[in-house]
């Protein structure tokens, strides 16, 4: 009896020192650093998850043929016309014509730089022909800095682009 009460108790000492403060610690560290923070490759950085760019697309290529309501999977090259000067948790890419496509990230889950207006980013994600309604209209333009009176003069909803990225990959 004794016997099994000694061997219970060196397994249980052995268990917990297998398990130790510094070796959780390092476990816990790990992962939250490789969700949150960019990953360098060659000669851009990524937010969010690694995609391959290899099939990158002009806007004008996906959204040529793209009706109300629909969505597709598409990856897209495009340059930044406006970020979010709050968190960096949406931008947009000019589309030409005076017109633009709002890209947000899935989940809230990644930010990109403020200051990457006029540089070159690939995306991937999904990309829909949408509604926004007034309120979310007012949010952003509270984001992009806009006055009250501004915010305000928003009465509409908007029928525009509007693009869930998994990743961004900002190009050098």
């Amino acid at each position: 009896m004794k016997a099994k009460l000694i061997a219970a108790l060196f397994l249980f000492g052995a268990g917990v020192a297998c398990n130790s403060p510094e070796k959780k610690q390092e476990e816990t560290t790990a992962e939250p650093e490789m969700e949150t923070s960019a990953i360098e490759e060659k000669d851009s950085t990524v937010f969010g998850e690694s995609f391959d760019i290899g099939q990158a697309k002009q806007p004008e290529m996906v959204l040529a043929n793209l009706q109300p309501q629909d969505s597709l999977n598409a990856t897209i090259r495009g340059t930044v016309k406006e970020v979010c000067k709050a968190k960096g948790c949406w931008m947009t890419i000019d589309l030409g014509n005076e017109e633009s496509m709002r890209v947000t990230f899935k989940d809230y889950g990644f930010f990109v730089p403020k200051d990457i207006a006029g540089k070159e980013v690939i995306f991937t994600g999904q990309v829909k022909y949408t509604e926004t309604d007034v309120e979310t209209l007012r949010h952003y333009a509270k984001d992009e800095g806009q006055t009250e009176e501004e915010v305000l003069a928003i009465t509409e909803p908007e029928q525009s682009y509007n693009f869930v990225a998994t990743g961004v990959k900002l190009v050098d």
